[in-house]
């Protein structure tokens, strides 16, 4: 796990208004695209992310998520793509997803919460508190990490085993 928080750093950066050529999402697209980001985050507490990735050949998002907020891709490296989204993970803003493009099976949602706020929100609304654990080491669980670029803020990553 460590080796993939190492990584994330250099593979994502901050939003920080770096969208390209978005447009305004109207009311009903923000509820569409927030019932989306739910169905496809509901497995992230094992890890367990379905189609949530871009597709290593076609280069194309697979999830009907992914697809709704292309316009938000705001990175794309070697093995991931990030996405600057403005959503809510058990009441916790998020506001960047990461996803593999390759078959690095690397799954990130960055908090704007500091690492402890964030640990007490999850453990209040799922029971676990995503320490670094032997399920996380073993992709079956994610790890609840401080962002390496922000010490305010937090990353939930899942790194599944090869």
């Amino acid at each position: 796990m460590l080796a993939a928080v190492l990584f994330l750093p250099t593979a994502l950066f901050g939003c920080n208004g770096k969208q390209i050529d978005n447009p305004t999402i109207n009311a009903s697209d923000a509820t569409t695209s927030s019932s989306l980001f739910e169905q496809a985050t509901q497995g992230f507490s094992t890890c367990d992310m379905g189609d949530l990735f871009v597709d290593e050949h076609t280069q194309t998002p697979s999830s009907p998520y992914l697809q709704a907020i292309e316009n938000y891709r705001c990175d794309t490296s070697d093995t991931l793509v990030t996405y600057c989204v403005d959503e809510r993970f058990q009441g916790l803003a998020v506001t960047r997803l990461a996803v593999p493009r390759t078959t690095f099976p690397v799954f990130a949602l960055y908090f704007t919460a500091e690492l402890e706020m964030a640990r007490s929100t999850l453990m209040a609304k799922l029971g676990k508190d995503f320490r670094e654990s032997s399920a996380s080491q073993l992709g079956a669980a994610p790890e609840l990490v401080e962002d390496p670029d922000d010490a305010s803020a937090s990353v939930l990553i899942c790194t599944k085993a090869d």
